[in-house]
């Protein structure tokens, strides 16, 4: 193989065609480190990666090389390789998953994106079970939230919706967490430093403490605290399509995210931000093998900006904060906070010849508000009106699921009830530095959402080789008690609204095939309807951001989505293993908001379609050493939308073309490496498809950035880490002004 240099090795047919993958340069990267991974294994291989049990596949305990979709499994040991401490970046490297990087740390929410299905409300993100999408908005909130206590992270791609319900098209993403065999206690903490001031946040420090034991009554529990502030990094920047007038100097020409010319005049301040959670797990076991379990989570965070830095200059040097239709107000950013607190019973039992496992959830947050700053002259930096909003929601649920097995048959039949409300106030400020200074009402919402489910799953194995799998799902959902005021607006739109009751019925089914050729060789195929309902805050929230409102549509019909998928899951050699899948998707009744002007509504798209090919590749080495690299194409078209008809042939929003990541990490001694570069292109943020600048503020720009971390075992337990995140320094927006490069060093103890 010319591509190769070497025709004899084994196996290395394979990465020769890899390097044809999709045609891209993606494809001659894949290729290339495969080959590479291939001339490094010549010293001998270890045993083969074992197989891990997971739940998330199909709600029952399963061999992860036997899950009837692409299953991804995030081991505790991979995120201590990386040293990973949040959530989202978990998941980050992992094959078809798009982490949209926005500012790092300081995002308020995350976007986790999986399988050419956009945006993170159509991706189920659980933990332990619970739902961590907000009831509100369907958004993600995991600010606060750390790995510490993670035992692994399962990623299931595909519609899940026959399992899940709504929020479940695109996959699933499940975070689970340890429960200890003996006792244990971990301190980590640590500091972190942008290498070059003003490009990266920093006086960044954390600090973890987690504890827990197995007694001798068989309870097992685990503890956790996490905390983590930083002084930021400017993230939000002023500009303004007016430029200066006579005698002030220190702007830079720039663009908007269309490519009309701007003016780049400095930034609101340095984002400061400070979060932490407790973490509390418990499991029992009972007599006749029951098993009672309860967690508790809070998770908390605020966040604030320093003072503006203007680059403008009078002629005598002052520095100028305003001139023309640009006030002190454009310089000022807003600040928040965020308060949650999950709860969670079982209780797993032998019942009717099976096993019954019925979960109790519930969720609550009291505080979530962040304050807007006026815009006329009136605001300055100091003070001045202002807007404050705050929000809560809570959301109850209850799981019940039934397993047995009746000969070749694994049946699961379920039921499920969700319960959620959700509430926005906006109030005046009298001074926008001081949240306490609330006055009148200027803008109310408020709604209520229900969702009643029956499903069941049929695992058929038809033969030695062959398993099908067959289940659907019947959800009820209806919404009501909504209201709308917001005198903000335009008449008609600022008169109070009591929304009439809806309702809607979806049964989405799923079929799935398995067939093993050989041990080391699989082939599956799947069909599936997936769905999701309008949320709380697309059906009845307006909400104004700078000068664009955006109006809410109580008639809003939920979203539905057909995708087909046909995979190979290979083992062709000792330590390796190789994943192929391919996807289409098909959106009815898209809810996304189109146009991209200063009024902005929220429309079911007709029609629109996504497909891609995924490809990974892992390889464990006799040395400690293990690789990765996975790759995916995808592309996105919109087909048919009468009420936004620029959209038409456009791709769909948030949707990189390409993704691809790379990493490697090795145990040598007392040492331990790691390094991963992950890749992704740019993508849209209208529907009209018109935002094509890029390396602007607000633009989303694609991006290859690699980090690296080695770590030492020092003379007892104890272990040493440094870390260098964005190694590159690449520059790049997503948004925001992405974080540069910048170093940290941690300390674990255990005791």
């Amino acid at each position: 193989c010319s591509a190769c240099g070497d025709a004899g090795r084994e196996g290395i047919v394979v990465s020769c065609r890899l390097r044809l993958f999709a045609g891209t340069v993606v494809g001659t990267v894949v290729g290339s480190f495969v080959c590479f991974f291939l001339w490094i294994s010549t010293a001998g291989f270890a045993a083969e990666l074992l197989p891990a049990m997971i739940v998330t596949a199909t709600r029952t305990p399963i061999a992860l090389e036997d899950a009837p979709a692409p299953v991804e499994v995030v081991t505790r040991a991979d995120m201590e390789a990386r040293g990973v401490r949040d959530l989202d970046a978990a998941v980050s490297t992992a094959t078809g998953v798009f982490v949209r990087p926005g500012r790092g740390g300081g995002n308020v929410v995350q976007s986790i994106t999986l399988h050419g299905v956009p945006e993170e409300k159509r991706s189920l993100i659980l933990l332990d079970g619970q739902v961590l999408n907000g009831g509100y908005s369907g958004a993600l909130n995991l600010t606060g939230l750390s790995t510490d206590l993670l035992d692994r992270v399962e990623i299931m791609q595909g519609p899940a919706s026959a399992l899940y319900g709504g929020n479940a098209m695109g996959g699933v993403v499940h975070y689970v967490t340890r429960l200890p065999d003996g006792p244990e206690a971990t301190l980590k903490m640590g500091y972190g430093d942008a290498a070059h001031a003003g490009q990266a946040p920093r006086g960044t420090r954390w600090l973890s403490l987690t504890g827990g034991n197995k007694l001798d009554s068989g309870l097992q529990f685990l503890a956790g605290f996490s905390g983590r502030a930083t002084q930021g990094y400017a993230s939000e920047l002023t500009v303004a399509t007016t430029a200066p007038t006579a005698g002030i100097t220190g702007a830079t020409t720039t663009t908007t995210n269309k490519g009309v010319t701007a003016y780049l005049l400095g930034d609101k301040g340095d984002n400061a931000w400070a979060q932490y959670s407790v973490n509390l797990r418990a499991e029992l076991p009972l007599e006749n093998g029951r098993r009672l379990s309860a967690a508790f989570l809070r998770q908390g965070y605020a966040y604030d900006f320093g003072d503006p830095h203007s680059s403008l200059r009078s002629a005598t040097g002052a520095t100028v904060l305003n001139y023309g239709t640009v006030t002190q107000s454009n310089f000022n950013a807003s600040y928040g906070g965020f308060l949650r607190d999950l709860w969670k019973i079982g209780l797993e039992t032998p019942a009717w010849g099976g096993k019954l496992k019925i979960d109790f959830a519930y969720a609550t947050t009291p505080d979530n508000w962040y304050t807007t700053t006026g815009t006329t002259a009136a605001t300055t930096t100091t003070g001045g009106p202002g807007r404050i909003t705050f929000g809560k929601e809570a959301s109850a649920s209850a799981d019940a699921q039934w397993s047995i097995a009746l000969g070749t048959h694994q049946l699961t039949l379920g039921t499920a009830l969700r319960r959620e409300n959700a509430s926005n106030n906006e109030k005046d400020l009298a001074n926008w530095k001081s949240a306490s200074s609330t006055g009148a009402d200027v803008s109310k919402t408020q709604g209520y959402a229900e969702t009643f489910a029956l499903f069941a799953q049929d695992e058929w194995q038809l033969a030695t080789r062959t398993s099908l799998w067959l289940g659907a799902r019947f959800d009820h959902w209806r919404t009501f008690d909504g209201y709308t005021w917001n005198s903000l607006v335009a008449a008609p739109n600022n008169v109070a609204l009591n929304h009439a009751a809806r309702s809607a019925n979806a049964i989405s089914p799923k079929l799935a095939i398995t067939h093993r050729v050989a041990p080391e060789f699989a082939l599956r195929a799947s069909v599936g309807r997936a769905f999701r309902p309008p949320s709380v805050y697309e059906l009845y929230r307006i909400s104004r951001i700078v000068a664009t409102t955006y109006m809410y549509n109580a008639q809003l019909s939920p979203e539905t989505m057909t995708s087909a998928d046909v995979g190979v899951d290979v083992r062709p050699w000792s330590g390796a293993n190789i994943n192929l899948n391919a996807f289409k998707n098909r959106f009815v009744d898209l809810i996304y908001t189109a146009g991209s002007g200063t009024t902005r509504n929220r429309v079911n798209a007709g029609l629109a379609e996504s497909q891609g090919v995924q490809f990974g590749f892992k390889q464990a080495f006799s040395d400690g050493v293990h690789g990765f690299i996975n790759a995916t194409q995808q592309s996105s078209v919109v087909k048919e939308n009468t009420v936004s008809p620029t959209s038409v042939g456009k791709e769909i929003t948030w949707m990189p073309r390409r993704l691809a990541n790379v990493g490697v990490d090795a145990a040598v001694g007392a040492w331990q490496m790691s390094g991963t570069v992950r890749h992704a292109t740019r993508q849209f943020s209208t529907d009209d498809n018109t935002d094509t600048a890029t390396g602007v503020y607000s633009s989303y720009d694609g991006y290859t950035v690699a980090d690296a971390r080695i770590a030492y075992q020092l003379p007892g337990r104890a272990k040493l880490g440094l870390a260098i995140e964005n190694l590159t320094d690449k520059k790049y927006f997503s948004y925001y002004p992405a974080a540069g490069r910048s170093w940290s060093v941690d300390l674990t103890v255990p005791f």
